[in-house]
């Protein structure tokens, strides 16, 4: 038992120091703690910049966007339900910049099949699967093989690397060369009960992507740009599809690279609530296919755009305004039964998201500025680390000493870098408003300046007492030497 417990526990062991395994790990020497200083330093000068950059894009994207949004409200002919019963290309609205919520025309969405997804192993025409019509599919391709993983574990100054294997499915190949040379063959069959069987290596796994290249709702044609925004969010049932499909060949089919994919090499099967295309009826076993399909089940579109030849819809060209540049926009939102939007909902929609949108990158810029200035101190703080080893040498109170030099520099680093990142985003922030929207950058502006002069006087207020310190100290000496004469 002995000897097989060595094999399933069969470990790779690398010196992850030097010196004596005496259980603790080696400290940094004072050149490397400046070291790492120095190079915290100069992420933070490249960081601060851009964080800066990204502050001010933000903003300026946030105003053009609301322009926009404004623009679309002020400009947009909001069209009744009923031109959705029109028949296609009949709107009569050509050249104008319109709004219309329409349910989409599923009749005229197009069919999809696996041939349609680029997957170059399925061979035939598959004929005989049906398909299945939606504005956006997706097509993933999983195989089933031995994957290996590890956790390590430090011993003392040694670190080690312990082995494990199991069969999954997974949608990118995993070589498997280097198995032997990490783990036994006992350890390796331990989860992967068919090795030696190996890895395949195809191409084709993971994930694609097709969307429709236009999309009917009412008399008008949704253009390619639009539909791309459509996403997918249900499942295919394929046992349906399949079900013209003549028997399978055979029960039990790992893929060899050899093999030709035609239709009767799949059958269906349902694992939770995903069904799939598989290429093993009953158990799974080394390098099995499986194959999933969904789809965007929205059964309607509320759009704004302008309308060209053939109630094609298009992009509207927006004037400049507000410091931003003329930009063409359009905008779809899908919805499911019963969900119809209107106009003023639509564009309650677009205002929130542009508003979701700029706080979540203004709230991180801010955060990162801060901590962009925090590594420029570093240096700071590497040099107040080695003064504290330093004092950590004196007997008794000498770790103390350390944790207080060392907590208190790094709470004045810390409100030091707030104040100066914060401030400086702000100020970014406000300078971007007073170009685009002056009343507003205005008000930013004196709050970015009333927090740096709250910054000075604390700053100033602190050195009072210090400076009526020393005056006291230095009226003293004259009193006390004329006491001194006077004896």
């Amino acid at each position: 038992m002995g000897d097989e417990d060595e094999d399933y526990e069969h470990q790779e062991e690398e010196d992850e120091y030097e010196g004596e395994d005496d259980g603790e790990h080696e400290k940094e020497t004072p050149c490397e703690k400046m070291g790492n200083g120095c190079f915290l330093m100069c992420v933070g000068c490249v960081l601060f910049p851009v964080m800066l950059l990204l502050l001010g894009w933000n903003e300026k994207n946030f105003v053009c966007n609301a322009k926009n949004i404004v623009t679309a409200e002020d400009k947009t002919t909001e069209l009744p339900t009923s031109v959705c019963a029109k028949t296609l290309g009949s709107s009569g609205q050509e050249g104008k910049f319109v709004f219309f919520s329409c349910p989409i025309n599923q009749t005229a969405l197009p069919p999809f099949s696996p041939k349609d997804f680029g997957f170059r192993l399925l061979e035939g025409d598959w004929a005989n699967f049906k398909t299945f019509s939606t504005p956006v599919a997706e097509q993933t391709v999983e195989m089933y093989q031995c994957v290996q993983s590890y956790t390590e574990e430090k011993h003392g100054k040694k670190k080690r690397k312990i082995y494990s294997y199991k069969m999954d499915w997974v949608m990118n190949y995993k070589p498997d060369d280097g198995y032997l040379a990490d783990s036994s063959e006992v350890l390796i069959r331990q989860g992967c009960p068919q090795w030696p069987i190996r890895n395949v290596d195809i191409f084709g796994l993971g994930t694609t992507t097709t969307h429709a290249s236009e999309v009917k709702a009412g008399p008008f044609r949704i253009n390619q740009t639009l539909v791309n925004d459509l996403h997918v969010d249900t499942g295919v049932d394929v046992a349906p599809l399949m079900l013209l499909i003549p028997a399978r060949t055979q029960i039990q089919n790992p893929f060899t690279p050899f093999m030709e994919l035609t239709e009767d090499k799949f059958s269906a099967k349902t694992i939770g609530t995903t069904s799939y295309m598989v290429t093993c009826a009953t158990a799974d076993v080394v390098n099995c296919l499986r194959i999933s399909y969904r789809k965007n089940s929205d059964t309607g579109v509320a759009v704004m755009a302008n309308i060209g030849t053939g109630d094609v819809t298009g992009p509207h060209d927006m004037p400049s305004a507000w410091g931003c540049a003329s930009t063409p926009w359009a905008k779809m939102f899908s919805y499911k039964a019963g969900g119809a939007l209107t106009k003023d909902t639509m564009l309650a929609k677009l205002s929130a998201d542009n508003q979701t949108q700029v706080w979540i990158i203004r709230l991180f810029g801010i955060l990162a500025t801060w901590l962009a200035v925090y590594c420029c101190f570093q240096p700071i703080s590497a040099a107040v680390d080695i003064i504290g080893d330093y004092l950590a040498c004196i007997p008794c109170i000498g770790g103390a000493m350390e944790m207080l030099l060392e907590g208190v520099v790094g709470v004045i680093l810390c409100a030091v870098s707030c104040m100066c990142g914060v401030s400086s985003a702000l100020i970014v922030i406000a300078i971007v408003w007073v170009v685009m929207r002056p009343l507003v950058g205005i008000c930013l502006l004196a709050v970015a300046i009333l927090l740096i002069g709250l910054g000075v006087y604390l700053g100033h207020q602190h050195k009072e007492p210090k400076k009526e310190k020393k005056k006291k100290k230095a009226n003293k000496r004259p009193l006390m030497e004329e006491e001194h004469t006077d004896e």
